[in-house]
């Protein structure tokens, strides 16, 4: 009986959590772009976000390419562009007609997973991702991971980010 009852409250105590509803943009091309709301009961948070925002592709695509990181390891210090070159006017495009669509509380979550082949004949794929929301007059660009390493079971469980949780260990400059 004790067991039954610790197992129902266990199962209660996970349920407590909040629930996100998703909206999906673009899921192809090695890019999925989502819009992302808390919901509480059924009703979505509205957590005052300045959406729909009107941001030029131009404008997103400029911004983000002038994101570096620096990442630190035992060897070296390495400073590198956050988003790769493959994927940067796509993103632009998108981020846009995301913010354009997203209501007060929306934010956008990108996820741009590539592929890179080693010796002709092994395939490794990296994932970047980050959630991106305009408040007041400001937009924010949370970054989760820069081209970091995806496991080879992760073919259908991409991580998602989540703004103020440090995954990866690199400084925004």
């Amino acid at each position: 009986m004790r067991i039954l009852l610790g197992l129902v409250l266990a199962l209660a105590a996970s349920a407590c959590g909040p629930r996100y509803a998703r909206v999906t943009i673009q899921e192809s091309g090695g890019l999925i772009v989502q819009l992302r709301a808390e919901l509480q009961g059924d009703e979505t948070v509205d957590r005052g976000f300045a959406h729909p925002a009107t941001i030029s592709r131009a404008r997103i695509t400029n911004i983000l390419s002038r994101i570096e990181v620096r990442k630190e390891s035992e060897k070296e210090a390495t400073r590198e562009p956050a988003i790769s070159a493959e994927f940067l006017y796509d993103l632009g495009d998108l981020v846009s007609a995301a913010l354009a669509k997203a209501d007060p509380s929306q934010e956008v979550v990108v996820r741009a997973v590539r592929k890179a082949r080693r010796l002709g004949i092994f395939t490794e794929k990296f994932l970047t991702s980050f959630v991106a929301y305009v408040l007041g007059d400001d937009l924010y660009v949370h970054l989760s991971r820069v081209d970091d390493s995806l496991p080879k079971d992760s073919e259908d469980t991409i991580p998602e980010p989540w703004p103020n949780r440090e995954v990866m260990p690199f400084k925004v400059l």
